[in-house]
């Protein structure tokens, strides 16, 4: 029964009027073998003028998006200085050289092609739960931010904290092999501490929608996508 319900919510897409909706459609119909090549190409292209279903994408493929970029210049590099690490499994090596790949620069790319301009407050908060969950193997044991200016600054102290922090240990034992990456780390520490929490307070004082809702989402988007800079400046 899957690809029959699956060609069941592509077909009512067209109809769908909320974006939590149309986000939740497109991760479903994206599970293995569901549709057929060409209907998730025309999904994506769709993206274009309704990043809902970006969303959609980066919350099923976070690792497999079409139209790939380019790996970073330096992920060959960057790999081959933690070759040690990324054999021991270690998951600050493993997340760092994803994010430095392909697909995890189509990923971060991605996402702020979605915070240019989100639609509504449901496209947003999905998009910040796509990057919690992308970013969960090296989430540090600690409450998620309430501000994007808390989890700067926090990401700046943990990482000069005592090496035995449990809560940046592995970041810091990262540093020791690739120290000329000190801002990509800190951008990923950062990143991996953010959730719906960081729009909480704006949210909760309006309902704004559109423009309206963007301009009110600068100090949260404006900082998020300076760290997906530092994490794709090439």
């Amino acid at each position: 029964m899957g690809p029959i319900l699956a060609e069941f919510l592509v077909e009512f897409l067209p109809f769908e009027a909320e974006a939590r909706d149309m986000i939740a459609s497109v991760r479903l119909v994206l599970q293995e073998n569901l549709v057929a090549v060409e209907t998730w190409q025309k999904l994506w292209e769709r993206g274009r003028s309704r990043n809902a279903f970006y969303v959609g994408f980066l919350q099923a493929w976070p690792d497999d998006l079409p139209e790939q970029v380019a790996p970073h210049p330096e992920w060959q590099a960057t790999c081959e200085r933690l070759a040690m690490l990324l054999e021991a499994d270690n998951p600050h090596a493993r997340q760092l050289c994803r994010l430095l790949s392909a697909a995890g620069q189509t990923y971060l790319e991605t996402i702020n092609d979605v915070l240019k301009k989100p639609s509504n407050q449901d496209v947003m908060v999905s998009l910040l739960h796509a990057i919690s969950a992308y970013f969960s193997c090296v989430c540090p044991v600690t409450e998620p931010g309430n501000s994007i200016d808390d989890i700067l600054a926090a990401s700046e102290s943990m990482l000069a904290a005592a090496c035995d922090d449990v809560n940046t240990a592995g970041y810091r034992e990262l540093l020791k092999h690739v120290p000329e990456q000190e801002n990509r780390v800190r951008a990923m520490l950062a990143m991996a501490m953010i959730d719906e929490p960081v729009v909480n307070p704006i949210f909760s004082r309006t309902d704004a929608v559109g423009s309206v809702m963007r301009k009110k989402l600068k100090p949260v988007s404006e900082p998020l996508q300076e760290l997906i800079q530092t994490l794709t400046d090439r």
